[in-house]
């Protein structure tokens, strides 16, 4: 799985984010096939994964190739 991750600290106006020891990452692109475990994997290189999930279609099931 290729994936750049890019944070940007200052706001648009020059200020600094507050505390963003916990935030939500909204990951996009994901292959149909990807597990959340797989992705849980790949970016606890970044820190500490709390919660990791795929978001799949209701009735079917199948991923909809996005996830958190």
């Amino acid at each position: 799985m290729s994936t750049e991750l890019v944070v940007e600290k200052k706001g648009g106006q020059g200020q600094q984010f507050g505390d963003t020891t916990l935030t939500k990452v909204f990951v996009g692109g994901l292959a149909w096939e990807t597990q959340k475990e797989a992705m849980r994997s790949h970016f606890e290189q970044f820190g500490e994964i709390l919660e990791a999930v795929i978001i799949s279609d209701k009735v079917t099931g199948r991923s909809k190739g996005y996830g958190f």
